[in-house]
């Protein structure tokens, strides 16, 4: 059998370090982004008996069992393990019934230093099919991968009991909509690990979403604390007539029927996070734009404009609003980056048009603390720009994806064939840009995980 071992001390209890990992959260924040893995099922254990039904995704006690797939090369697998062992607040234990391992074994410990401090304990035993002759030819490729993997792992977990330690804050009952989407699945897994009461509002449902609110219900929404609207048609799609009006109606519309819906209520929430987008500003060129900046020109900037107007009856009834506009999120899990990596990974990717558009970005983990930060911070209102400190130009952007890959980035695409594939969306999204600046943030003292482009691709890639 080979064997893998990791062990780093967390400032938190033993009782805190192992609640995060029985929250329902931790299995989506553990998961390393640059690993492809998709769950398909989770059945409980046995505290699924005596718990809300809704906490059956992420169980960990004795006789839980998830089946999952993950992507190893170009090939789909599916993995499915079971909890052997459960002692709370000690430790679990997961083995491999199925999957590409001839055996796995995977002991989860939590070790109690003192009231503020604990060991975080990953230990692995496996044994790699065709054994012995697969240790000498993939063996220290595995356990190079097992350490970058739980190299990840460990600094989620220290930052995620990090930040919730930072606002010691009491547990928040937060809605969410657009909670299927990439950031709205981050963010719904983030607050439920660190002990927040979350309700979706989603066009999908899934295991990890059981808690759903409908529209329809305003009693329902009495007595939330947060209310945090990332619902919206996508936008990277080619914009006919029909694309561009539902854009705009999923925005304006549902936000406005949401406002008046949160300023009926008795107890309305503390604060509405209302995502709106720097597409509000335009195409800006060289200019350095902050949130004093004025609105720009063009369908995108209508749309954010009509966007953050419509949340007027819940500023009116006295309710903190604030419009995260966001730049262009990246995480291999989704957006506009997971689009990019094949024809990068290929060789094949590069500038596009002329290159020298300034490209404003963030890191999915810094939106996801941002938008915690607007949560918790009573001085943050109105607009506030969630982009990283740093904008780069399309070119460079470019040569930092093909360095985080170690292939070219050289293959451009010119101007007259984005307008040709994709048309107006491609103009807007592709060949125009902004470079946007996060002032009020950093002013309030929020601190960037990822400031800059490399940072954030060596974290994530």
């Amino acid at each position: 059998m080979a064997h893998f071992r990791k062990q780093t001390q967390i400032p938190v209890s033993q009782q805190d370090l192992y609640d995060w990992h029985a929250s329902g959260g931790a299995f989506s924040r553990l998961a390393p982004p640059w690993e492809q893995i998709e769950i398909i099922e989770w059945k409980g254990g046995i505290q699924t008996q005596e718990e809300d039904s809704w906490k059956q995704f992420g169980d960990i006690s004795q006789g839980a069992q998830v089946i999952l797939r993950t992507k190893i090369g170009p090939i789909w697998q599916k993995m499915h393990a079971k909890h052997t062992a459960h002692e709370k607040p000690e430790m679990f234990t997961d083995v491999m019934l199925k999957g590409p391992f001839a055996s796995w074994k995977h002991n989860h410990r939590f070790v109690h230093v003192d009231e503020n401090r604990s060991i975080l304990d990953d230990e692995i035993e496996y044994r790699l099919p065709l054994s012995p002759i697969s240790d000498w030819i993939a063996g220290k490729f595995v356990q190079r991968k097992l350490e970058k993997m739980f190299q990840y792992r460990h600094r989620r977990t220290l930052h995620d009991l990090g930040q919730k330690m930072k606002y010691d804050s009491s547990p928040l009952k937060v809605a969410i909509t657009g909670a299927s989407g990439l950031v709205g699945s981050e963010l719904c897994a983030f607050l439920r690990g660190i002990g927040h009461d979350v309700y979706t509002v989603s066009r999908k449902e899934g295991n990890i979403e059981q808690k759903i609110l409908s529209l329809d219900s305003v009693h329902a929404w009495e007595g939330f604390d947060a209310v945090v609207h990332l619902a919206g048609e996508p936008i990277a799609e080619r914009w006919s007539e029909e694309k561009k009006l539902r854009i705009q109606n999923s925005r304006s519309q549902l936000t406005h029927r949401l406002s008046i819906l949160l300023s009926k209520l008795e107890v309305p929430p503390k604060v509405f996070i209302s995502a709106s987008a720097i597409g509000f500003y335009g195409n800006r060129n060289d200019e350095k734009i902050t949130e004093e900046s004025k609105a720009g020109e063009g369908f995108l900037s209508q749309v954010c404009q009509q966007w953050e107007k419509s949340v007027d009856p819940a500023r009116e009834r006295g309710i903190r609003c604030v419009h995260p506009r966001i730049g262009m999120v990246l995480s291999p899990k989704g957006g506009a980056l997971k689009k990019m990596l094949l024809p990068f990974q290929l060789g094949t990717g590069g500038p596009v048009g002329s290159g020298r558009q300034w490209m404003s970005w963030i890191s999915l983990d810094d939106l996801i603390d941002l938008l915690y930060f607007a949560i918790q911070t009573p001085q943050v209102e109105g607009v506030i720009n969630a982009t990283a400190p740093n904008p780069v130009r399309n070119k460079d952007f470019g040569r930092a994806l093909g360095k985080a890959l170690s292939r070219p980035a050289f293959m451009p695409l010119p101007s007259f064939m984005v307008r040709l594939l994709f048309g107006e969306m491609g103009q807007a999204l592709l060949l125009e840009g902004a470079q946007v600046l996060p002032q009020k943030a950093q002013d309030l003292g929020f601190s960037f995980s990822h400031p800059t482009l490399d940072s954030c691709f060596q974290d994530i890639l």
